[in-house]
């Protein structure tokens, strides 16, 4: 059995600024989809769920807050 792996697997970025935009896309989303307790060694990392089941303005606004402050936190840039 062979393995092999090909280039059209491989996404190459020229363009820093680009790559550099993805990968803080990507790092907000993973920040947003992870719920925070679950990350073995950062508790803190992810959003905080205790909003769900609130009224949905109030979770609303809780939720804006919990992002804010967590990419203020974990995304400098």
């Amino acid at each position: 059995m062979q393995n092999t792996l090909t280039l059209a697997d491989i996404e190459i970025a020229v363009d820093g600024e680009l790559a550099e935009r993805d990968e803080i896309i990507r790092c907000i989303q993973n920040l947003a989809l992870t719920p925070s307790g679950t990350v073995p060694l950062d508790r803190e990392f992810g959003l905080d769920t205790s909003f769900m089941g609130m009224p949905i303005e109030t979770a609303k606004n809780l939720l804006a807050i919990e992002l804010i402050n967590k990419i203020d936190r974990y995304e400098p840039r």
